[in-house]
């Protein structure tokens, strides 16, 4: 693919800028802030902007981009819980990007340090929290479902589950003990099966051990003491509220 995608947060930009950079010039730092901030508060979550110019980006506040007459895709799609954006771009434009992003103080970050924000946020991750077999009820995500709609795909199923009731419901668990939480880790209520554990970790930002989870309805209220099996250790756990951490 002749693009290349990549998320800079603004709380990358600036606060990791102010902690990690310090020596970094002011007036360098002010540009970056407030043409990174111009560009979040124009694009809406989940929608992108098309065709932006380059020159409108961060590059441009270095004042040296070669590539300030470059097209450009800017979104703010990203699944982390944080306020960032997107890039989409030539892949020959990409590392010039790249460069003058680092230069001005952006901090790259891995997967796993995004992974960790998604998990914090609550965002469910397809093909870990949910698949094809889930639905969009028991998983929390019936509010992007228009039940008042005559029909659609799947419509009879849905308002048969809705009449029934759910056997299961999508959960945030944590545990205060030592141990960390991960996919595949069993619930239980005494020893009774009663869940699983879809995505976990170390939640950096609260300081706890964190997971989602799919549990037995009967054992999904706020506040409901269970067991997690970690590592073959049974570790006491609770139901809490999501997201686990909202972003200030």
């Amino acid at each position: 693919k002749e693009a290349l995608e990549s998320l800079i947060t603004e709380a990358e930009v600036v606060d990791l800028i102010h902690e990690d950079v310090p020596v970094a010039p002011k007036n360098k730092l002010r540009k970056i802030k407030d043409a990174t901030k111009k560009l979040i508060d124009k694009t809406k979550p989940f929608r992108d902007e098309q065709k932006k110019r380059l020159g409108e980006m961060v590059v441009k506040a270095r004042g040296l981009s070669p590539h300030a007459d470059k097209l450009i895709t800017v979104s703010r799609t990203g699944y982390t819980g944080e306020d960032g954006f997107e890039v989409v771009c030539n892949a020959m434009d990409a590392s010039q990007i790249w460069c003058d992003l680092v230069e001005g103080g952006a901090v790259p970050c891995g997967l796993g340090s995004r992974d960790n924000l998604r998990l914090e946020a609550a965002l469910p991750l397809h093909g870990a929290d949910i698949d094809g077999s889930t639905n969009p009820i028991e998983a929390g995500l019936a509010r992007f479902v228009d039940f008042d709609k005559e029909q659609f795909v799947g419509k009879k199923a849905l308002d048969s589950i809705n009449e029934r009731g759910l056997d299961r419901k999508f959960v945030g668990i944590e545990i205060s003990a030592r141990g960390i939480l991960r996919a595949g880790c069993i619930l239980y209520q005494s020893d009774t099966e009663i869940g699983i554990i879809t995505s976990g970790g170390y939640g950096a930002n609260i300081g706890k051990s964190i997971g989602l989870a799919f549990v037995a309805t009967g054992f999904a209220e706020l506040g409901q003491e269970l067991l997690v099996d970690i590592r073959g250790q049974r570790v006491e756990a609770q139901v809490v509220s999501l997201p686990f951490y909202v972003n200030q």
